[in-house]
Formats: C-alpha cells, structure tokens, sequence
C-alpha cells in the first residue's frame, strides 16, 4: 500500500468508524490506510479509555483529541511556508556569492569572518547581472 501522510481530519474519520464499531481492517480498507495505521491511532483512543460504542463523541471532540494524543499531525502549513522561506533566502545568498563574491565577502568580513581572495580571483559575473 503507498504510503500517504494522514492529518487530523483523517484520525477522526479513523476515530469515528472505529467508535461506531467497524472493525479495524474494515476502516482501513473504506480509507485507504494498512491495518497499521489505523491500529496505531485507536491504541491511543483505547489508552485513554474509549471504547467503541461508547457515549458519542463530537467530530470537533475526536480533533482536539487527536492534537493532543498526535501533536505532530497539527496544521503544518505555517511550517511548509517557513521552509519555503528558508530555501529561497538561502538560494538568494548562494546566488550573492555566486555573482558578486566581492560584496559577500565584504558582508562576511563586517560580521567578523576571516574571508580571503582565492588565487587566481574568479571572473566577476556582475557583468550577467547588466544584462537584466
């Protein structure tokens, strides 16, 4: 089976077919996810007591539980944005010292670093960066 990450709405549908009593292969089969997926996430809906066909639980009830007992699964858009953000200030750096080296260096000499000239110096590309 392909693995797929899961989020919080998809432990409550997990948590909701299991409370109404569907068997686990069953559950896993309707959504898509192994047997050990699903057996995953009810073993900590029965370590803290539930039990299918227990007194009904509310959708919002299953989420605030599955953040607590998964907090790894909370909304990871914020995260994927600061990793995008990362990446392109990182490429914006590799790209400043790649096309004018001479301006890095003076940045990093300013922040305390021990920058010298390679021998021969490298062709400037500033002169890529007129052509814009």
């Amino acid at each position: 089976m392909a693995r797929r990450t899961s989020g919080v709405i998809d432990i409550c549908e997990i948590f909701v077919h299991w409370h109404a009593g569907r068997p686990e292969n069953e559950v896993a089969g309707s959504l898509g996810l192994s047997r050990n997926t699903v057996r995953k996430y009810v073993a900590a809906a029965e370590a803290a007591g539930m039990v299918p066909g227990g007194p009904a639980v509310s959708q919002e009830r299953w989420a605030e539980l599955a953040r607590e007992w998964f907090p790894e699964l909370a909304d990871t858009r914020l995260q994927h944005v600061e990793a995008g953000r990362e990446r392109w200030r990182c490429r914006q750096a590799a790209a400043v010292v790649r096309d004018v080296p001479e301006e890095a260096a003076r940045v990093l000499r300013e922040l305390g670093y021990a920058v010298e000239a390679p021998e021969p110096p490298p062709p400037s590309s500033v002169k890529a960066l007129h052509n814009w």
